[in-house]
């Protein structure tokens, strides 16, 4: 982590955040703004096709905890996000729906 331009010491994850926890937004708000540079990147190098000619530019819906990605389905995406959640769900980090 960067403080003030300077890498820090490592932070070792333990326990996760209680509900209601301060903390918890600053985060969510941190890995969505590396989600979104994610997706910019991938468009811009041609992994991910534009969703509609009538310029839709929002490709995920955010509320509370829960993300929405917008993809344009490849046989390529949805294996790649098949696995990928797979990985998730076999860590726990995702819940199985």
């Amino acid at each position: 982590m960067l403080v003030n331009g300077v890498a820090g010491s490592l932070i070792y994850n333990q326990r996760g955040l209680r509900q209601g926890d301060l903390l918890s937004p600053l985060l969510f708000d941190m890995g969505m703004g590396v989600l979104h540079l994610l997706f910019e990147r991938a468009v811009a190098d041609g992994l991910l096709s534009d969703l509609a000619s009538g310029g839709l530019r929002h490709r995920t819906s955010m509320y509370a905890d829960d993300i929405v990605p917008f993809i344009l389905p490849t046989p390529l995406i949805c294996t790649i996000v098949l696995q990928s959640w797979l990985i998730l769900v076999e860590r726990r980090d995702c819940a199985l729906i």
